[in-house]
Parts: C-alpha cells; sequence; structure tokens
C-alpha cells in the first residue's frame, strides 16, 4: 500500500486526537465527496457509508418516510407508487455493496443505479427516468469516469437536460449522493458545485485479529468545497480550515464491497486469449 498522506507529511494524527468517531450526518441534499490517493480506501469508505444507511436505526426511519409519501401518491393516482414488503432501505449503487454480518444484522444489499438515468422526466428522456421513494440515497463510485470535469464541457456533448435539473432539484427529495473520486476536482462542476462536503482520506488502519480482518479507520480531512482541498494538497502548509473526521468499520470492509471490481473488465471476453510474450528479435 502507498503511503499515506500522513506518512508523506501533510498533516499529523494529532489532529484527531479529540474527534468523536462516526460523528457523520448523511442528510438529503449532501453530496459528499470521498477522494484521496490511489489506494486510500475510497472504494471501501463509500461502502462503510452506505452500509450506515441500509442499518437501522437510519434505514427505519427513511422507509417510515418514503412509505408514507408513497401512500399518499397512490392517493393521488399513482397507483405503481408502491414499495415492496422486502424493501427495508433506501440505498440505490452503481456497484454491488452489502452490509455484513459482523454488523449485527443479516447482509443487506443496495439496489441496483443506472447513473444515466438520474434524471427529472422531460420530453427529451421521453420519460425513462429512475424513480425513487423519497430519501433515496445514491452511491456512485469513480465519479470521474462518469462525470469527467472535461466531458461535458464539449461543443458536441452536454449534461441531458433532466440530468441538470435532477442535481438542481434532487435536495427537495431528501436525496442523498455519495461519490468516490480519486481527485475532486477532476468531477464535472455540477457536482463539485454542490458539494460542501469533501472528505479527503489522510490516512488509513486495519486492525487484525489472527490475520482476520476486523476493523478498518479511515482519517479524513473535510473541506468545505474541492478548491480548498486542491489548496491543501498543493500546498499543506497553506491556511485552509478543515475538519478533521473519523471513520470506524467494525468488521470485514471487504466482505462489504469488491474493491477490485473493475479488474474484471480486463478480463471480459478473454477467456480464448493467450497471454503475450513475444520475444524481442537480437539486435
Amino acid at each position: 500500500m502507498a503511503a499515506s498522506l500522513v506518512e508523506q507529511g501533510y498533516c499529523s494524527l494529532n489532529l484527531f486526537r479529540h474527534v468523536t468517531p462516526n460523528d457523520f450526518e448523511i442528510t438529503g441534499g449532501m453530496v459528499v465527496f470521498c477522494t484521496g490517493p490511489k489506494g486510500a480506501g475510497k472504494t471501501t469508505l463509500l461502502a462503510h457509508l452506505a452500509g450506515t444507511q441500509m442499518l437501522p436505526n437510519v434505514a427505519f426511519v427513511k422507509m417510515r418516510i418514503a412509505r408514507a409519501e408513497a401512500a399518499g401518491l397512490r392517493a393521488k393516482g399513482y397507483k405503481n407508487a408502491v414499495i415492496p414488503h422486502y424493501v427495508n432501505h433506501l440505498v440505490y449503487s452503481d456497484i454491488p455493496i452489502s452490509t455484513s454480518k459482523d454488523q449485527g444484522y443479516l447482509p443487506r444489499h443496495t439496489w441496483p443505479l443506472d447513473v444515466m438515468r438520474m434524471q427529472v422526466p422531460n420530453a427529451e428522456n421521453g420519460g425513462n427516468v429512475q424513480f425513487e421513494p423519497f430519501g433515496a440515497v445514491k452511491v456512485i463510485d469513480e465519479l470521474m469516469e462518469k462525470f469527467d470535469a472535461r466531458d461535458f464541457n464539449k461543443k458536441d456533448v452536454s449534461m441531458p437536460a433532466g440530468m441538470r435539473k435532477y442535481l438542481q432539484v434532487c435536495r427537495h427529495r431528501g436525496i442523498a449522493v455519495i461519490t468516490g473520486c480519486l481527485l475532486a476536482s477532476g468531477a464535472d462542476k455540477r457536482f463539485r458545485q454542490m458539494s460542501q462536503n469533501i472528505l479527503l482520506i489522510v490516512h488509513r488502519e486495519d486492525g487484525f485479529n489472527q490475520s482476520k480482518l476486523t476493523q478498518t479507520t479511515w482519517y479524513c480531512l473535510e473541506f468545505a468545497s474541492a478548491e480548498l482541498c486542491d489548496k491543501f494538497l498543493v500546498n499543506h502548509t497553506a491556511e485552509v480550515s478543515f475538519t478533521p473526521r473519523i471513520f470506524i468499520h467494525k468488521g470485514n470492509i471487504h466482505d462489504c464491497v469488491d474493491s477490485y471490481l473493475e479488474n474484471d473488465e480486463f478480463l471480459a471476453g478473454m477467456e480464448d486469449k493467450a497471454f503475450e510474450f513475444e520475444r524481442r528479435e537480437a539486435a
């Protein structure tokens, strides 16, 4: 594992001496960026935060509100606004994430998220949008791959109007978005401008019991904007305001998410291929 930002001298763990772990509340309208160097633990932190929204008591309160709204919608003629009996949380993700038995409950799994259908219905998309209840939580891994800062600024490519509107009004439906991104400023500016919660992972510690992973701790600095986070990374001695945060996951976080899921993309369709080791001709 590469040296953390703490080990590189960007800051000291003394900053976290009086910080209460897991004292971070995700509320409707928030866009949370989990960022940090490669290997810092962004995807696993995403999974931890998603898990906090899938388990009681948070999930119970959200489900009660969502079911009440669904009942009200059906009374107005939205006959398909039904939340099935087996639904016990409102977390959607574009990668498989689950909770683990280590957390004291039977595992719960996120609902699939179609990122490109995160839109408000309009004539352009023909109403082909993903419809989810009030208070949903969206988890997007590797945001830069889906919403690169340059992609939607080209003349021939623009973010769909329904998606732009979605990002403007999602807070009115109590929707929270949690994203993972190698560099916060590398994501589309609409996402950046919505976020006042940039969590920069500066250090991660794994705890083991007889070689079994039993706990993961992330030490983060929370910035109010991507610009402040970038300023800190460029010159960590600069006077930049931030809030130290500690997140602790009890159990094996790798039971909740596969951090190497994208490795499958290298292997897709290669069943009949051979590894290439062509000899170079002698000079």
